[in-house]
């Protein structure tokens, strides 16, 4: 069985745009299908950003990224049929954003006849979010928008199956356009790279940890988390660890308060994660789950969520023994006293390997097979 794969972000880049396509490889390779797919040249990504290993048995072919984006596009749609014709694929599953392969899959499915899904990994058009464009940036974005409305239609309706990566997502693109609910399946993201331990090491200070993007999801909720822990640490020893790039107005607003270690790939992050007391999420979006989530609910310690309420996010994280969730600054406040005085430094007592990367991965290769077969 073949399987093309058109992910633009793909290993070796270790953000994690290319986290998703990356592990479902591994898992059909190592099922025995041939795995094919379509990536950007890692060059464009930074030398730091190119830390996850590439599957064994892939066959990974690159695109050059041009500057023009009429142009990459076309450049992408010639790949893609250059590769179908040289080789017979059972299926073709799309991995969107970035969201060039939306112009022209459709006509690659009429014209080849190759079933195809689309895997969003974020929603294309209409994010809901409470940080609201404004000015010309609004206008743009309603422009794009309504000229992509159809696009997104056409592409929807030749599809095979249309994988969303939370309820929320899948539910908007029903009622957008009015798609046959069986069409349509979640199938999440999840955790791997589970340290074997995640027993915290004893400290004086009280380590509160954030992996990836910290004040770019929700600025306000993130400078609000840094004051409440800097008016507490007359009585708590706390820091918060930040592992990603550095972000110099939280370094030198809150320098006893920010520590940053840099960008690590993500094996490295999970280990430095485990010598945390806690977790921490900032978000400001009302739908989305994000990926690091489920990396924190790996290691299995409390997650404190700042952000916009309700969310979805904030409903998925409420649903553990050990969350808190905050939106203003006594609530975060009070938050961390419970944790700090409680000394429960664990999240569930449920079993999470429904949130496991394996166990998605299973979903997305019982999915593929009823395609195949036709079921």
């Amino acid at each position: 069985m073949n399987i093309l794969m058109v992910s633009l972000a793909y290993a070796p880049f270790s953000g994690v745009g290319a986290a998703r396509m990356t592990s479902l490889s591994k898992y059909l390779l190592d099922r025995g299908y041939n795995v094919t797919v379509i990536c950007y040249n890692s060059i464009i990504f930074g030398e730091n950003e190119q830390k996850r290993q590439i599957p064994i048995g892939v066959e990974r072919i690159c695109v050059e990224k041009l500057p023009e984006k009429k142009e990459n596009r076309k450049n992408i749609q010639r790949t893609v049929e250059r590769v179908i014709r040289e080789k017979d694929f059972q299926i073709c599953i799309s991995s969107v954003g970035p969201y060039d392969t939306m112009f022209f899959i459709d006509k690659i499915w009429r014209k080849w006849k190759v079933p195809y899904v689309i895997d969003y990994r974020d929603p294309w058009l209409f994010e809901k979010t409470t940080i609201k464009p404004v000015g010309l940036l609004k206008y743009k974005l309603l422009i794009h928008d309504y000229l992509c409305k159809p696009i997104e239609k056409r592409v929807i309706k030749y599809a095979s199956k249309i994988i969303s990566v939370t309820e929320q997502c899948q539910k908007d693109l029903i009622e957008r356009y009015h798609v046959n609910h069986d069409k349509c399946k979640v199938i999440f993201n999840g955790y791997e790279d589970v340290p074997v331990s995640t027993a915290v090491e004893k400290k004086d200070e009280f380590l509160i940890g954030v992996a990836g993007k910290f004040s770019e999801y929700n600025a306000d909720a993130a400078e609000k988390f840094l004051n409440a822990c800097n008016q507490l640490k007359t009585a708590f020893q706390i820091k918060v660890l930040h592992i990603g790039k550095r972000e110099d107005l939280l370094a030198e607003k809150y320098p006893e308060i920010y520590y940053n270690v840099g960008e690590m790939n993500h094996k490295d992050t999970m280990e430095e994660l485990t010598k945390t007391n806690a977790l921490l999420v900032s978000y400001a979006h009302v739908s989305g789950l994000g990926t690091k989530v489920f990396d924190y609910i790996a290691l299995n310690k409390p997650i404190i969520y700042v952000g916009v309420v309700p969310s979805e996010l904030a409903r998925f994280i409420d649903q553990f023994e050990y969350s808190y969730i905050c939106t203003d600054l006594e609530q975060m406040q009070q938050a961390v006293k419970k944790i700090v005085q409680s000394k429960t430094f664990w999240l569930t007592k449920r079993d999470t390997w429904k949130y496991s990367r394996q166990y998605q991965n299973e979903q997305y290769g019982m999915l593929i097979n009823e395609i195949i077969s036709g079921k």
